[in-house]
């Protein structure tokens, strides 16, 4: 038999230096989100946003990768698209956060769904997930925060 591949490649955007401050808390994962994300030619504040930090052992981070790009009000996004740049990133852990076009950075019944996916399928490949962040205009919501994680 002859199997034929589609070549993929996964585009995460290294820091040329990790963060000097770790990403365990939902504002540093806010911070992190305003300057690399917002800076990014991809990024529309109208449309909700994915994306992955990827962190080493001092959970400080390490690069960055948009899973996905959504609408106004949703964006879908898998357990796989999230973990591909980790893995191939050698991540130890991995924070992600995407972010609410309407301002209000309240999670829905689906954030709060996908979220306990995630946990769980980081828990089977040994990443840690630290935090979802759900970012507002100048708020956000932090499963961790809340004991959600």
């Amino acid at each position: 038999m002859k199997y034929t591949f589609a070549e993929v490649s996964i585009k995460t955007i290294r820091l040329h230096e990790p963060t000097s401050q770790p990403a365990g808390d939902p504002e540093k994962i806010r911070q992190l989100w305003e300057k690399y994300v917002t800076a990014s030619d991809w990024y529309d504040p109208n449309k909700e946003a994915f994306v992955v930090f990827l962190l080493n052992s001092r959970l400080n981070c390490i690069g960055f990768n948009l899973v996905a790009l959504g609408t106004l009000s949703e964006v879908c996004c898998h357990p796989r698209e999230v973990f591909r740049p980790a893995i191939a990133g050698a991540a130890y852990a991995i924070a992600i956060a995407h972010n609410h076009p309407s301002g209000d950075s309240t999670p829905s019944d689906a954030d709060r769904s996908i979220t306990r996916r995630f946990r769980e399928s980081g828990e089977m490949l040994g990443i840690q997930v630290i935090d979802h962040v759900i970012i507002g205009n100048g708020s956000q919501f932090s499963f961790r925060e809340l004991g959600l994680m």
